[in-house]
């Protein structure tokens, strides 16, 4: 697997710090041009967006990890609404 391996740094209320996440679930490929399209898109010395926890700014991200956990909930609720359609076809069909 090859992932990107990143290092920044972001200055937080006067305080720099350093980070290494790129996103709140891992970043990893089994292709490695993947990995150099990614890496291609932040060229080192640029300067990139750090998503941080106000309340613990050594929790950051370049990616929002707001947008995971939209994703996730709607992927769920695309499971759920599958099983309930599901189980009303199969209620329908045995009557």
């Amino acid at each position: 697997m090859f992932s990107p391996n990143v290092k920044y740094t972001y200055v937080v209320a006067g305080r720099s710090m350093e980070g290494c996440a790129i996103s709140l679930v891992s970043v990893r490929s089994s292709n490695p041009a993947a990995t150099r399209k990614w890496l291609a898109l932040h060229p080192c010395g640029t300067a990139v967006k750090v998503f941080f926890d106000i309340e613990r700014p050594d929790q950051c991200y370049l990616t929002n990890p707001k947008k995971h956990v939209a994703t996730t909930l709607a992927a769920v609720a695309g499971f759920v609404l599958f099983g309930v359609l599901m189980n009303l076809m199969i209620c329908y069909v045995v009557k």
